[in-house]
């Protein structure tokens, strides 16, 4: 077999695949849970924990740094930063 043959042919199979990926990705193809909203299953609820979870987080860092940041006396910074 040549290797025009080969590349074109491994070409269709790509072009093959990656349509039939875009339609599997569509919205109307989504499995529906029972309340009917598409994606929002146990992943999506977990998913919304963590990132709240981690918006908390983040929220208690950014205190921290802030009040790291505007603090002058060295021994009270050393007791924050520890």
């Amino acid at each position: 077999m040549s290797y025009k043959n080969v590349i074109a042919i491994l070409g269709l199979s790509v072009l093959g695949f990656d349509s039939t990926l875009g339609w599997a990705q569509q919205p109307g193809s989504a499995p529906k849970d029972k309340s009917g909203a598409p994606g929002r299953g146990m992943m999506g609820g977990q998913m919304m924990a963590q990132h709240q979870e981690m918006s908390q987080l983040m929220a208690k860092m950014m205190q921290s740094m802030t009040a790291i940041n505007t603090e002058k006396d060295p021994a009270k910074l050393k007791g924050l930063l520890a």
